[in-house]
């Protein structure tokens, strides 16, 4: 069965996932793992999301709050019928990537941003040496990996590559709305 936001998870205060959990399979309307309401949310070591769904945000959704994803956070498979592929991240929300994440095969099957459709403020590589995040083989009508419509900073990224779009942006897409 599936729920309106977060298949397996509602955040909402602090919130610390880690330590080799794993999301596979999980669907809902928004964030088809994770829904992040508020608050401050850390995803790292060894963390993966696999075959998720949803209408926006295929493994998460980021509402508002901070969000930190960190040291090996693998996204795979991962699908929105809309935008977001695997991360939707809202107007009020921040996004920080760094250490070491990969996102793999996701795609946004009639939206944007196959990997990523950002609105908020978001940052990859985050400062850190050698962030490695890599976005490989992620499909959209716009942003084969990543959408963004406000902020984002890219900073020490691993690889682009083999990412797929019909319209604009194979790897990167900036749109602004009205």
């Amino acid at each position: 069965a599936s729920v309106s936001a977060g298949g397996a998870v509602y955040s909402r205060g602090i919130t610390n996932i880690g330590s080799l959990n794993y999301f596979e399979q999980n669907t809902s309307n928004l964030g088809g793992a994770i829904y992040i309401d508020s608050g401050t949310t850390t995803i790292s070591n060894m963390v993966a999301f696999t075959q998720n769904s949803a209408d926006f945000g295929g493994a998460i959704v980021a509402s508002s709050g901070t969000t930190n994803i960190a040291d090996f956070v693998f996204f795979t498979s991962n699908t929105a019928t809309n935008s977001g592929g695997a991360v939707f991240i809202d107007k009020n929300a921040t996004v920080i990537v760094s250490s070491a994440n990969y996102y793999t095969y996701n795609k946004a099957t009639t939206g944007v941003g196959g990997a990523i459709y950002n609105t908020g403020v978001m940052s990859i590589g985050a400062g850190t040496e050698n962030a490695l995040t890599s976005f490989t083989e992620n499909s959209a009508e716009s942003g084969g990996a990543i959408c963004n419509n406000n902020f984002l900073g890219l900073a020490d990224i691993g690889l682009f590559g083999g990412n797929k779009a019909n319209f604009a942006g194979v790897d990167v897409c900036n749109i602004e709305d009205g």
